[in-house]
């Protein structure tokens, strides 16, 4: 009996431990989750809105994405970017993807159009009146009216029939950070890469397709880039990345020349770099983006050799010439028969 009791002891001891060790670990467990979410329930306070869309017109060739984000309380656009095609079909299936995705992926839908994206961009931004976007921002998965009047906005404009999908998310402080947005809180670094970036579409979009090349470089013959003129043919190689390229790749390939194309311009960037735009064709503008120290692979041009002497030969130095023999031998008359 006092065995029975003793191990009865041992047993209700070793349960009473196990139930006090589980209590523990289970306390420890809450305030770790506490703990672990109090970062995110203090996520600062989800005081950004990103309205993402689709478009296109059935009967038409116009589509494109576009990204808007705001700040919620002042309804401040801090960020806009609309990227249109010539398509009359969907660009892409979905737009569910967290808003840094989606704009990392806007350029994959299509070859840019230019003006249809230069002319649509206000017209969405426009459709956003400070009251419907005080309303999203209090109704984040309420988009009826975002998707009534963007779609309303963009039918005025096309005079098309366009089909519109929108979603809105609300982010926080340190995502807008993180992403980019927060300007003054940018290095450096970020700063100048947004800068070059928004310099090389402005730069881009003065001509026609673009279609980003990579240099030959040359280090024993070759030409700085900051030494580059226009006129000047510079080698440079493409990737078959999309139709375009493949195209030009193969044209050149057929009339058994090199890919070397005239420079139309050469811009350098707020962080040191250099844009080097050349004619591939009136439709298609290659362009290379690097350090103005790479030394480049040019086509040696054969310029005609010029006489010295020819400058003083043009129309203008003749007749003056002229005038001066003329004068000279009138001088001359005068002293001798006077």
């Amino acid at each position: 009996m006092p065995e029975e009791e003793l191990l009865n002891n041992e047993l209700s001891s070793k349960e009473y431990t196990s139930i006090n060790d589980e209590a523990q670990s289970s306390q420890e467990e809450s305030q770790s989750s506490e703990e672990g979410s109090g970062p995110i329930s203090q996520e600062e306070e989800l005081s950004y809105v990103a309205i993402k869309g689709v478009f296109y017109t059935p009967k038409a060739d116009n589509a494109g994405v576009f990204c808007i984000i705001y700040r919620g309380e002042t309804g401040k656009v801090i960020f806009r970017e609309l990227w249109a095609i010539r398509s009359n079909k969907e660009p892409i299936s979905s737009i569910s993807d967290r808003w840094e995705d989606f704009i990392r992926e806007m350029n994959k839908i299509g070859t840019y159009d230019k003006d249809s994206s230069g002319k649509l961009m206000p017209v969405v931004e426009k459709s956003l009146s400070s009251n419907i976007k005080e309303y999203l921002y209090k109704n984040i998965d309420d988009t009826e009216f975002v998707y009534t009047e963007i779609r309303k906005a963009l039918e005025n404009s096309l005079h098309y029939l366009v089909e519109v999908r929108i979603e809105a998310e609300i982010f926080g402080e340190s995502r807008a950070e993180s992403g980019g947005l927060l300007r003054d809180k940018e290095s450096s670094s970020d700063k100048n890469q947004k800068e070059d970036f928004r310099d090389l579409m402005g730069i881009i979009n003065l001509g026609g397709v673009p279609l980003m090349c990579e240099p030959v470089i040359d280090p024993v013959n070759g030409c700085p880039v900051s030494k580059i003129s226009i006129g000047d043919f510079v080698h440079v190689s493409i990737k078959e990345t999309n139709n375009i390229a493949k195209k030009v790749i193969d044209h050149v390939r057929a009339e058994g020349k090199p890919l070397s194309f005239p420079v139309t311009l050469v811009q350098e960037l707020e962080s040191g770099k250099c844009v080097v735009i050349m004619k591939i064709s009136d439709e298609i503008s290659g362009v290379l983006n690097l350090q103005k120290e790479i030394m480049l692979k040019t086509d040696a041009l054969q310029r005609t050799q010029v006489n010295p002497f020819a400058k003083f030969f043009n129309s203008t130095n003749l007749f003056l010439g002229g005038m001066l023999l003329l004068i000279a031998f009138l001088l001359y008359l005068v002293a001798r028969f006077i």
